[in-house]
């Protein structure tokens, strides 16, 4: 798809020289002005296989590209997580990961 030339994968680790992820997000935006197309959000670190987010997706579509629309979006990621007591602050820090995603690709609009 030509709009996923505007995408970005993340990744959010404890320290640089570990090669593994606490969380990660890819993210690709079909822009029209300053409203969202279309829209793919997956993340990874948080489960035994990347999420794709269909539900992120849908609350992008037909918003502005803003940081409140993120922050909204990136809720979903993880509505219904049942976090252990070591793995807790991965809820908010999957939903971290996503926005600063979908900011970085706000600033190639």
């Amino acid at each position: 798809m030509p709009w996923a030339q505007r995408s970005i994968y993340l990744k959010i680790r404890d320290r640089e020289s570990y090669e593994f992820a606490l969380a990660s997000a890819a993210a690709a935006l079909d822009v029209d002005g300053d409203h969202i197309r279309d829209a793919r959000v997956a993340v990874g670190g948080v489960g035994t296989k990347p999420w794709n987010l269909p539900k992120v997706r849908d609350a992008l579509i037909g918003k502005p590209l803003n940081q409140q629309t993120f922050e909204t979006a990136a809720k979903l990621a993880t509505e219904g997580a049942k976090p252990l007591r070591h793995n807790a602050f991965k809820v908010e820090l999957v939903q971290r990961t996503i926005v600063r995603a979908l900011m970085n690709l706000e600033s190639l609009a």
